[in-house]
């Protein structure tokens, strides 16, 4: 029922597992940090394209590198102020390469690294692919050894859900978030769809995308409400004590919803951003293992020793 397919992509390839008898397909770039291209889903006798990626290896390196379409976010998401911290003594500095000019390192440094495609098993009703990133250990911003392998999973009644295997290889311990950045669509603006959040806290961010360490909770569509003018950049912690939380997209006129999920409790995807382009036609709602800065305020930083390992998975639905 499955099988994937290595797509000529201007200077390097796009990989997509594909199921042949509905059509449905997730794109994969694994030159380019195992980013997330595209992402087909079907409902009924319908197919949705979901995720916003990049049309082509030029747009890619045009807006999709800079925008973060679908990247992994690794060992942080979001925001690290100043690009500095410090870790059992030592300190560390990462380059800043945030926005408009912010002094910040922004999601990590794996969004433009190859990583391996080492598996693939088709099960009938679902099919799996792993691709693999083991470190050098000697980044100076963050020398650690660590291997990182990254699990797509389609499935004909689940859709995507993605499993990420963190192992660190090393003899010391070491500090580390994740994330994912993911545009969803489904037709027309975001504006006219509604949305549902998990109940959840409200982490405030000062005017450099920073939390503030003000946490207080939300109130923002914790009813189904409609988007309307609504300018969302913010980051939120679940508050939930359930092992799955989601985020809801309703889109009327489809009579389509979208379930974004993700596991919550011991190094899981406990909090999690949103963010509205200006162009309206798109959402970024990033699944996160910490809050923005974690390695300086410890909001959900997980604390790696030698050799142990962690996973946690999210995913995407339609229903």
């Amino acid at each position: 029922m499955f099988t994937i397919k290595t797509i000529p992509f201007g200077k390097t390839t796009e990989i997509k597992l594909i199921n042949i008898h509905t059509g449905e397909y997730v794109a994969i770039l694994p030159d380019f940090g195992c980013a997330i291209n595209s992402l087909i889903l079907k409902k009924g006798d319908k197919l949705f394209d979901l995720i916003e990626g990049s049309e082509s290896y030029d747009h890619l390196l045009l807006n999709g590198l800079s925008e973060y379409k679908g990247s992994f976010l690794f060992p942080f998401p979001n925001r690290l102020k100043g690009g500095k911290y410090s870790f059992d003594g030592k300190n560390y500095e990462f380059e800043n390469n945030d926005s408009d000019g912010k002094p910040n390192a922004l999601h990590g440094i794996l969004n433009d690294c190859k990583f391996n495609m080492v598996r693939f098993e088709d099960f009938y009703t679902k099919a799996e692919i792993d691709f693999s990133y083991t470190s050098s250990g000697i980044d100076s911003q963050y020398p650690f050894l660590y291997q990182v392998i990254i699990r797509y999973t389609l499935d004909v009644n689940n859709g995507l859900s993605i499993q990420t295997f963190v192992t660190n290889k090393g003899n010391v311990s070491m500090p580390v978030g994740l994330g994912w950045h993911p545009y969803f669509k489904t037709s027309g603006k975001i504006d006219e769809m509604m949305i549902h959040f998990p109940n959840s806290e409200h982490i405030e961010l000062d005017n450099f995308g920073i939390p503030t360490m003000k946490i207080t909770p939300s109130k923002l569509f914790k009813l189904t409400d409609s988007v309307n003018d609504t300018l969302l950049d913010d980051s939120f912690r679940v508050v939930e004590n359930i092992p799955i939380s989601e985020i809801f997209l309703f889109d009327s006129d489809n009579n389509v919803k979208v379930s974004i999920w993700q596991e919550n409790g011991k190094n899981k995807f406990n909090f999690f951003q949103t963010y509205i382009p200006p162009h309206r036609k798109t959402i970024a709602i990033e699944p996160m293992t910490c809050a923005p800065d974690s390695f300086n305020n410890g909001l959900g930083l997980i604390k790696l020793s030698a050799n142990e390992k962690f996973d946690c998975s999210w995913g995407i639905k339609l229903i």
